[in-house]
């Protein structure tokens, strides 16, 4: 049980680091990339990270299906990385900003938000619980927080060289999507 809750919380950091790049780089191309959005960008990351923590922390204690709630959180945090990517596609179009025409200060804090929102919220619990789930199992362990986090942060490295240097190629078809996007708003608003 040990090693594969280890390997889960590594799979936390892995798949954690890839869906925050990829989210993070879709939203620096839609809001063309200056330093204003890449801070409202992180600034919303963690402040819907630290809502998933103190969210989970309450709820935690009288569960009983820890694991599985675990692996439910997970299979969250993945579907709603797909649901925010397609989100992305339309933005605007939703927000009706036609394309040559940057978003708002507005417009940028409100998308991101929406976009991010359930990515991380997810992320935040995943944390939180696989520390609990660390104490739970071993109690032995003086600092189950600093376990998860180790593990998690070896789960990070790793999907951080794998999305560089192998997965990053296949990010073109994401890119060429984001295009057919800017395409399909200057249709729609006649630009």
């Amino acid at each position: 049980m040990y090693s594969g809750l280890i390997t889960s919380v590594f799979v936390v950091g892995f798949s954690g680091i890839i869906a925050q790049t990829v989210l993070i780089r879709e939203l620096l191309s839609i809001f063309e990339g200056n330093e204003f959005s890449l801070g409202i960008i992180f600034a919303n990351w963690l402040f819907l990270e630290t809502i998933g923590i103190a969210f989970i922390s309450k709820k935690i204690a009288d569960k009983k299906e820890k694991v599985f709630l675990f692996v439910s959180i997970h299979c969250l945090f993945i579907i709603s990385c797909f649901f925010s990517l397609i989100f992305l596609r339309y933005i605007r179009i939703i927000f009706n900003i036609p394309v040559g025409v940057s978003f708002g200060i507005f417009e940028m804090f409100v998308s991101s938000f929406i976009v991010l929102f359930l990515p991380a919220f997810f992320h935040g619990c995943l944390y939180t619980y696989s520390a609990k789930l660390l104490e739970d199992t071993h109690r032995y362990i003086l600092s189950p927080v600093s376990y998860a986090y180790i593990y998690e942060l070896g789960g990070t490295i790793l999907g951080g060289i794998v999305f560089t240097f192998l997965l990053l190629k296949f990010l073109v078809i994401i890119s060429n999507g984001t295009k057919a996007n800017k395409l399909a708003g200057k249709k729609k608003n006649g630009y």
